[in-house]
């Protein structure tokens, strides 16, 4: 308990941070927001009419004041008004949440289906051919671009053949939003499998070294037994760290497999708000992708005390 006390404890100073960043984000850009905004570029704005925009936008008042009342509005769970809809930032977030945590959800579970098996069994039987191979296909997932499998996928699984919707994310019933899921999701958890199934094999062969594996076999424990229980929750550690930073790299960084499907979620949400000068919008994408990280940060090292309760005690 007093392991999560102090993990809870440790999150003011990175929030304070990160609220820091994300409101420095708009100063530190260069030019005048309201000026990149209206694109006076192409068109003549009068000074009088600039003044009265940033005074609405509350850009007027001193910085110290600014910060404040944005702390102040975030901490009520409002992120600002978009603008180019007009529409509240939360609301365009909640929409593209969605599709995000579900394609982080299916790749994860993909990852793990795929990766921490085959992981185990490259362990179990090393320097064969099931090693090889496992150690190859790995390698190839690691090394091929997610842009290009999510095309590949396009074409023979939506294209060739019809099996999947070729892009979006389904819309009205479950089974809808579940085939428009499963190519995105694989080009998602095919390079994450591989990595992990990497360093299960890594953590699982230096595990099976081990002095206390010898006196399990030695005691005439089944095989499965030491593997699963002995090796594999020793090995565990380092997957489980590896798993969280996918699944948070799946809900921020999956930019590029959202704009090849074109699943409106949180990445496709970035792209057209950087595009469109959205600066409240940015901020609050910038501000969630940072909570979700440090959320899934949170949750994996309680994981990890709950698997070696030694980590929560040193």
């Amino acid at each position: 308990m007093q392991y999560v006390i102090r993990r809870l404890i440790f999150l003011i100073p990175t929030l304070l941070s990160m609220l820091i960043g994300v409101f420095m984000l708009l100063h530190l850009t260069p030019g005048d927001p309201v000026e990149m905004l209206l694109d006076i570029d192409t068109a003549y704005v009068p000074k009088e009419q600039l003044d009265l925009i940033r005074k609405d936008l509350g850009l007027d008042r001193p910085l110290y004041e600014q910060f404040f009342r944005y702390v102040s509005r975030v901490i009520r769970g409002d992120l600002g008004t978009s603008y180019r809809s007009k529409l509240p930032v939360t609301q365009h977030v909640r929409s593209a949440a969605v599709p995000t945590l579900h394609l982080a959800l299916g790749g994860m579970i993909i990852a793990l289906l795929i990766g921490v098996p085959a992981g185990i069994v490259s362990a179990v039987k090393p320097n064969t051919l099931t090693d090889y191979v496992t150690v190859t296909l790995s390698m190839i997932g690691l090394s091929a671009p997610t842009f290009w499998l999510g095309i590949l996928l396009i074409y023979v699984f939506a294209f060739r053949l019809p099996w999947f919707p070729m892009i979006g994310d389904g819309a009205g019933s479950a089974i809808s939003v579940l085939k428009h899921l499963v190519l995105p999701a694989f080009v998602i958890g095919v390079h994450s499998a591989a990595l992990l199934a990497r360093l299960t094999r890594s953590a699982m062969l230096e595990a099976l070294s081990q002095d206390y594996i010898r006196t399990a076999h030695s005691k005439g424990l089944m095989p499965r037994v030491v593997i699963i229980r002995h090796a594999l929750r020793n090995a565990a550690i380092p997957v489980v760290a590896a798993a969280g930073t996918m699944f948070a790299y799946s809900l921020t960084g999956s930019v590029v497999v959202e704009m090849v499907f074109s699943r409106r979620g949180l990445g496709y949400l970035m792209v057209g708000a950087i595009n469109g000068r959205d600066f409240p919008l940015v901020q609050g994408l910038i501000l969630v992708f940072g909570t979700a990280i440090v959320l899934t940060n949170l949750v994996t090292d309680l994981l990890i005390g709950a698997i070696d309760p030694r980590v929560s005690h040193g």
